[in-house]
């Protein structure tokens, strides 16, 4: 194992009051697993966060949503946890795993006049999977006759499906390993998927670290997915209530595949409805053993806990994982945006109107950032913050906001808009790029610009005040750019300037760097 050296970091706790020293003690394990601790023996819990380096930004067109599958999945357990007869078990997941390859090639096979007749191929494979469970037949005139053999093969393997998806419940002990978990004390368990990073986190007592060493390191060894295309209806399911039935989840989702032509930031972290259908077990299992090897994760372990005996029970517990080759990575950049695009998004539902606007800028770790971090907070946090005071308190418009979100790579600076009353989408652009234009060419006011650094300070602190917060934070800025960046975060954002502000306003708000997505609401149809 290699020993890191420490840094020391100077944290203001509790308004101002106190200086706390916090040593951050980095090792690495055998199989290069990285390990972040932090001592504090306050209270005898510990949080653990274990991070991975992939998202969604690391899947491919077509393969979209692996990620988020495989945090639903992970939960699944093992051939230890989570099963009744792992042995009886087995080959039934293997056969539901055929009769799926098999249904898809077939299915694949249909000839590309009734693929591309949309409405039609749907419905015949609506009647295919109720027929596989008894509950239809076929409308006359909806098989064409020479496909009815064809089909009539597609509702034979669906039943063969369904009947085994029926014989593998019987064996699973369902969330057995959070049931564990929970009876031992933990607290805050979840998991979490994002563009660029994937996290199981939880804290326990003080005296259930190897439980932890041992729940996680069968999660990295071999998970069993179990459920598997049970589960992918339930994620089915989440994206239609976050995204296809949600007005802002719909708006974002635009916004982003507008903003971005080639990146893979242009797809959401849930994925594309068809390729969660269209995804097998098999290829989430690759996705697997490419992007979740230990030397691709990051252990954060914060609270009352001795790093030497640690990391002797993480080296017992993960050491024998093997590491892998380092999968390929992103390597697609989005190219220079060359002019404005607009969308305009119109719902059934007639929603509220409200715009999205985004700016293209760099990564977390660029100089300009923390300029951007700096004009966040002046334009949007607060009740004094220009756009509150502007927008609402001033000209009455509704409410505007924005946000510049860490990312591993280059991403959107996002201004959002709702308007009130009779307000129009177009009023409220308009007045968001005035403030915009004021940035630019005015100077801001010395109050404003120690206001924000001292906000953005406080914030950054009280974000690492609890154990769980500091173990998030650790692993977050590992992965994305390396826990050292919040050793000198603060100072380089009270270096920006006023100067700094006004360049980096023109660099990165301007028109041929800008997407705009409307949502039309009811009063706005012509």
């Amino acid at each position: 194992m290699r020993f890191g050296l420490s840094a020391l970091l100077l944290l203001t706790i509790a308004s101002g009051a106190v200086a706390r020293e916090l040593t951050v003690e980095e090792r690495k394990l055998s199989n290069g697993m990285t390990v972040l601790i932090v001592e504090r023996h306050t209270a005898p819990v510990v949080s653990f966060n274990i991070k991975f380096r992939v998202g969604s930004a690391d899947e491919e067109a077509g393969r979209t949503g692996v990620a988020h599958i495989l945090e639903h999945m992970l939960f699944k357990g093992t051939p230890v946890l989570g099963t009744k007869d792992y042995a009886k078990e087995k080959p039934l997941l293997d056969e539901i795993e055929r009769l799926f390859l098999e249904f898809r090639a077939k299915r694949w096979a249909l000839p590309a006049s009734l693929r591309n007749d949309t409405d039609r191929h749907d419905a015949i494979l609506a009647y295919v999977e109720a027929a596989a469970q008894g509950e239809a037949t076929p409308k006359e005139g909806l098989i064409p006759a020479e496909l009815e053999k064809d089909v009539a093969e597609l509702v034979r393997i669906r039943k063969e499906f369904h009947a085994i998806q029926a014989k593998l419940e019987e064996f699973v002990l369902p969330e057995e390993d959070w049931k564990i978990l929970e009876r031992n004390g933990a607290r805050g368990l979840n998991a979490s998927t994002g563009a660029d990073t994937t996290q199981y986190f939880y804290s326990l007592p003080s005296n259930r670290i190897e439980l932890w060493a041992m729940i996680e390191s069968g999660r990295m060894r071999h998970p069993i997915l179990r459920q598997f295309y049970k589960e992918k209806e339930a994620i089915k399911e989440e994206r239609r209530m976050r995204v296809d039935s949600s007005p802002q989840g719909r708006l974002f989702l635009t916004l982003m595949s507008t903003a971005f032509q080639a990146h893979s930031y242009l797809w959401p972290t849930i994925g594309w409805s068809e390729d969660i259908a269209e995804v097998s077990r098999t290829e989430v299992e690759q996705f697997f053993r490419e992007h979740y090897a230990p030397n691709r994760a990051v252990a954060t372990v914060v609270g009352d806990v001795d790093p030497d005996e640690l990391v002797k029970i993480m080296e017992r517990w993960f050491g024998d994982i093997p590491c892998q080759p380092e999968p390929r990575p992103v390597v697609t950049r989005e190219p220079r945006q060359m002019g404005e695009r607009r969308t305009v998004l119109r719902l059934p539902s007639n929603p509220s109107p409200s715009v999205l606007i985004g700016y293209h800028r760099p990564a977390l770790g660029h100089p300009d950032f923390y300029v951007l971090d700096v004009i966040t907070g002046i334009l949007g946090q607060g009740r004094t913050s220009r756009l509150t005071q502007s927008v609402y308190f001033q000209k009455r418009l509704g409410q505007a906001q924005c946000g510049n979100q860490d990312t591993r790579f280059e991403n959107l600076f996002v201004f959002s808009g709702t308007p009130v009353g009779a307000t129009t989408t177009e009023q409220m652009e308009a007045a968001i790029y005035e403030e915009l234009e004021r940035m630019k060419t005015e100077p801001v006011t010395d109050h404003e610009l120690a206001r924000i650094k001292n906000l953005n300070e406080a914030m950054f602190v009280r974000s690492m005040r609890d154990n769980a917060g500091l173990a998030n934070i650790l692993g977050t800025y590992e992965v994305l750019y390396g826990w050292e960046y919040i050793t000198t975060y603060r100072e380089k954002l009270a270096a920006v300037t006023k100067d700094d502000i006004m360049r980096v306003a023109k660099k990165y708000f301007r028109e041929d760097n800008r997407s705009v997505v409307t949502l039309a609401g009811a009063k706005e149809e012509k």
